[in-house]
Order: structure tokens, then sequence, then C-alpha cells
């Protein structure tokens, strides 16, 4: 509905306090309401203005209110049930409200349920914390373009799609074999420009592995700008690999304890492993060509976007 002018408004009040008249016969003679007159004459004379009030004026949610304290409640709780926010805002701040109103508010500030991903509880620990810092501080001085991260992962020839497709209101089910087909180690080397080197083997790696994929793969690439990225697992903390790769003049970093997150070629196994899930249902192909294809199908920009998500500087 259209506001009334301000003039309407000034005229109305106007007559009203000329006397002699009524609130009816000033809303009679100017084709508005009772209410609105008396509305009109009470705003004029609590503030000497009648101009319009805004429209829409949003009220202020009770939650919106406490955001602070709130916000520190969730953050302490990420994983509660609605329900025990509720009763856990009545304990600590005294608010009453509804399930639906917490949900509103969470999705107003951006929260979403998400599925957790999990982190050794150690990371916490003040010593494991210096650590960390000690890596960044290091790290962080060394330009992205020399570094070369190491891992490996392991997979099977039966691995399958973890989704299918079912009627709406249906499961989908799926029957698993037991026997998930002979397992497979790959070990890779990663860079800014894509796979340095890779190697598959069949079981799982050993130290002897290890050293000949870096004496084929890894060493004839390496010079004295490299730095080799790896986790602490034992095999890499070898007499015998330290002295293969430092024999070349590279550097080797090793990552801080519980802290896989730091390795971008951690990334670069989640992809692999969609395209081998694709390739093995095909069946005719032996695991290192389905590997050896799958690497070729990642987006070369990929690897340095894995290496910027890592917070390794990249030009």
């Amino acid at each position: 509905m259209p506001t009334h002018s301000l003039d309407l408004r000034q005229r109305v009040v106007a007559a009203y306090q000329a006397g002699n008249t009524s609130i009816r016969q000033v809303a009679k003679r100017f084709m508005v309401t009772k209410r609105t007159v008396h509305r009109w004459v009470r705003q004029y004379q609590q503030t000497q203005d009648l101009a319009p009030k805004k429209a829409g004026t949003k009220r202020v949610g009770i939650l919106e209110q406490h955001r602070q304290e709130v916000m520190a409640i969730i953050t302490e709780h990420p994983d509660f049930y609605l329900w025990q926010y509720q009763e856990l805002l009545r304990e600590r701040l005294g608010i009453n409200v509804s399930i639906v109103t917490i949900h509103n508010f969470l999705k107003k500030q951006g929260m979403t349920l998400k599925k957790k991903t999990y982190r050794s509880a150690k990371v916490k620990e003040e010593e494991v914390k210096r650590e960390r810092l000690a890596y960044s501080q290091e790290v962080r001085n060394i330009p992205a373009e020399d570094l070369i991260a190491i891992d490996q992962t392991g997979v099977w020839e039966g691995m399958e799609r973890r989704v299918s497709r079912s009627l709406r209101g249906q499961r989908a089910y799926h029957y698993r074999q037991r026997y998930k087909g002979e397992k497979y180690t790959v070990i890779g080397a990663i860079s800014l420009r894509g796979v340095v080197g890779c190697r598959v083997i069949k079981g799982g790696m050993k130290k002897g592995d290890f050293l000949e994929f870096l004496r084929s793969e890894l060493c004839p690439k390496l010079d004295a700008r490299k730095v080799v990225i790896m986790d602490n697992l034992n095999i890499h903390k070898s007499r015998e690999v330290e002295e293969l790769i430092r024999g070349t003049g590279a550097r080797i970093l090793y990552l801080p304890v519980y802290a896989p997150e730091l390795n971008p070629i951690e990334m670069m196994w989640s992809v692999l492993k969609h395209f081998i899930r694709q390739l093995c249902r095909i069946g005719k192909y032996s695991m290192e060509q389905i590997v050896k294809t799958s690497l070729l199908l990642i987006n070369p920009s990929s690897f340095r976007s894995w290496f910027a998500k890592c917070c390794y500087c990249t030009p």
C-alpha cells in the first residue's frame, strides 16, 4: 500500500489541532481512517515530525543480539545436534528458542553441516605446534618451483565407485566381493609442473622398492636446487635414502608429524583413485597401465593448485 504524502499528514494534523472538531470528523473530511489520524497526531506530539517511517524495518532476532556468545558455543561444540544447542543456550544464556530458530540462525551465519575430516588429537600438543611452526618458517624461504613432494598409496584391482543409482526412495544395494583383488602400491613424486616420477609395485612397499624408485625415477631428475618433501615414515628416514637424495645435491625436508595435509601429493592420490575406479571396470589392462593412463588424465593446472592449497606460495 502506498505511503500517504507528507503534505496530507500535515494538513490532517493541522485540522485536528485547529480545534472545534473530532478525530472522526477529520478522518471523514480527509477520507482516512480514525486510527490513521490518531497515529499521526500522536507521532507529531512525540517527535514533532510527520515524515513516514521506513517500511520493512527488520527486527533483530534474539540469537542475533547474542551473536558472539552463540557463535562461541557453536565453535566449542560444532558437532552438536540442534536440540543440544537449544539446551545449552537455555543453560548458559537463559535464551529459550525453537530448533527452527537455531537452524535459521546457523544458515544465516553460513554454517553448514558436513562430513568430519579427522586429524590426530596430538596436533594440539605444544611440541607438535612448535614443530609445525618451525617447518612453515623454513619452507617459506624455499621457491615453490624447487619443491618435490613424495608419498605412496595403496590401490586394488577391484576398486569401484562408492555411489550407485536407484529409484528415488529406494536404497542402492550392491553386493561386495570378499576379495577386493590384488593389492598394489603406487609410489609417486610431484612438483608444480606435474608428475616427476611414478612406480607401481605389487603388494606393500618395502625398503628396496623405495630405494629402486629413487634410483630409477627420482634421483636422475634432482639437482642442488631441489628440496624433497616427505613424511616421517621409517623407510623415508633410512641412511640409504638420505645418501641417495643428498648425493644429488638436493635437500630433504621432513614434514611435521601428523601433518599429511601439508603434502600436496595427498590430493593427487584422491584424483588418481577416481580415475582408477573408472578404468578398473574395463578389466583388460594391468594396474601399471591403468595408473599411467590415470596420471595422464589429471589436469596439469591441478598440481599448482595443490601446492597452493598446502600453503606453499606459488608464483
